[in-house]
C-alpha cells in the first residue's frame, strides 16, 4: 500500500506524546502529524496523573528506551486548532491528505465527522481489557476485581470504546507493584502497543470490517472509582495480593 500518512490528535501537555512519537518511528511508521487542541488538561485530571505515575515520564526513561529508540527532542510537524471537532479540523486533516487518526488524549469526545475524516478511521488506546473493562479507571476496577489489567486498541465509534478491536495485551506484575509502578507499566506498554498496531495496519492492510466485533452483551462501562475504593487498590498492590502480582 501506499505510505501511511497519520495524524496524532493530542495536547500540548500530553506527558505521553514523545513516547508515542518514538514508539511509531520504531516500528517503521514515521509519517506522522500532530494535531494540537488549545484546550489543556485540568488541574484536577493533573493531579489523577501525578498519582498514576509518581513523576514518570519525564524527559529521560531508561526502561522505555530499552524497547524503542527513544528521543523526546524532536517531534514532528505540529498544527493547531481551536477544538479537534471544528470544520477548521476536519479541513486540516484533508489538506495533509492523513490515511488514520490517532487519539493521544484528546480533550474532546469526538463528533462523526472527524471519526469519519479519513478513510482509515480513528484508533484508540484503551488501558483495559474491552469489552468487560470499557471506561473510566479501568486498571483500578480490574485490580479491585482480581480481573486481568492490559490494552486494547480499537477503532473508535461515537460510543466510548465500542469500536473493533485491533490487538489486545495482558500483564503480569512483580509481587513488589505497588499503584503508580503497576500503572506506568500499563502506560509503557501502551506507547509499544500503539507503534506495533501502525504497522500492521502499514504492513498487513488492517481495517475496522477485519477486526474483533465487541460483544456488547459483555460490555460493562465503569465509573470513576470512589477515593475509598482506590485505597483498597492501592492497599491490596501494597501487600502483593492482586491475583497477578506473580513474577
Amino acid at each position: 500500500m501506499k505510505k501511511l500518512k497519520i495524524g496524532l490528535l493530542s495536547t500540548a501537555d500530553n506527558p505521553l506524546l514523545s513516547f508515542y512519537v518514538s514508539s511509531c518511528r520504531t516500528y517503521g511508521v514515521d509519517d506522522l502529524h500532530i494535531i494540537f487542541d488549545k484546550k489543556t488538561e485540568s488541574e484536577k485530571n493533573k493531579k489523577i496523573w501525578n498519582d498514576r505515575t509518581n513523576g514518570a515520564f519525564k524527559k529521560t526513561d531508561d526502561w522505555f528506551a530499552k524497547k524503542v529508540n527513544f528521543s523526546s527532542d524532536q517531534l514532528p510537524p505540529s498544527h493547531f486548532v481551536e477544538n479537534h471537532n471544528s470544520s477548521e479540523c476536519e479541513k486540516l486533516i484533508n489538506k495533509l491528505q492523513l490515511s488514520v487518526l490517532v487519539n493521544i488524549g484528546t480533550p474532546r469526545k469526538l463528533n462523526s465527522k472527524i471519526i469519519n475524516a479519513t478513510k482509515i478511521g480513528i484508533i484508540n488506546i484503551h488501558p483495559g481489557l474491552l469489552p468487560k473493562y470499557r471506561g473510566s479507571c479501568a486498571v483500578e476496577w480490574a485490580v479491585l476485581n482480581d480481573d486481568k489489567v492490559g490494552n486494547t486498541v480499537h477503532f473508535m465509534t461515537e460510543d466510548y470504546d465500542a469500536g473493533n478491536i485491533i490487538i489486545s495485551e495482558w500483564y503480569k506484575f512483580k509481587k513488589n507493584c505497588n499503584y503508580p509502578s503497576l500503572r506506568v507499566t500499563v502506560y509503557r506498554n501502551g506507547c509499544i502497543l500503539l507503534g506495533k498496531t501502525l504497522n500492521l495496519i502499514k504492513e498487513k492492510n488492517v481495517r475496522s470490517n477485519n477486526c474483533i466485533k465487541q460483544d456488547d452483551t459483555k460490555a460493562i462501562t465503569r465509573k470513576p472509582i470512589s477515593n475509598s475504593e482506590l485505597e483498597i487498590v492501592k492497599k491490596k498492590l501494597n501487600k502483593g495480593k492482586y491475583k497477578y502480582q506473580c513474577l
